[in-house]
């Protein structure tokens, strides 16, 4: 697997194998969606648990253009939805 630097522009994302995408996402974006889904719910593993749902549904459900637009209020979104989905249960 390739490693995409953080620095350099995003477009290579969409040159990358699905399975590679979703590796890229998480090392980028992945101590951030922890932190956030932590804030929320107060358990470390827990907090692991959502952020791994946040990236999975997110590289599901969101075409690039969409994640390279604003990811940070992507994440963020599905931080909240996926926090709010377990509460509910």
């Amino acid at each position: 697997m390739e490693k995409i630097n953080s620095t350099a522009s995003p477009s290579p994302f969409g040159q990358l194998s699905k399975e590679d995408q979703l590796s890229w996402l998480m090392e980028e974006y992945g101590d951030m969606v922890v932190r956030l889904a932590f804030t929320y719910v107060k358990q470390k593993q827990l907090a692991e648990d959502i952020s791994q749902e946040v990236f999975i549904s997110c590289w599901l459900t969101s075409p690039f253009s969409a994640i390279a637009c604003n990811p940070n209020a992507l994440f963020i979104n599905f931080s909240y939805n996926a926090v709010q989905s377990i509460s509910v249960k």
